[in-house]
């Protein structure tokens, strides 16, 4: 069962912008993952990512 989540943008300090985080599951299921977007505020010659975290416990 997931208790918590957050993400990390890495490479692209100032120029990347997170436009969603989110869990999956819904109304009759406990959400188990966490997964982010984000896009680069302006153009970036550089590699950059996004990684999400999903922190989960034994119910």
């Amino acid at each position: 069962m997931l208790t918590g989540a957050g993400y990390e943008l890495n490479g692209v300090t100032g120029e990347g912008i997170v436009d969603g985080s989110r869990p999956n599951g819904g109304p009759a299921t406990a959400p188990t993952s966490a997964a982010t977007g984000a896009y680069e505020k302006d153009a970036f010659a550089g590699n950059w990512s996004d990684t999400a975290y999903a922190i989960c416990a034994t119910a």
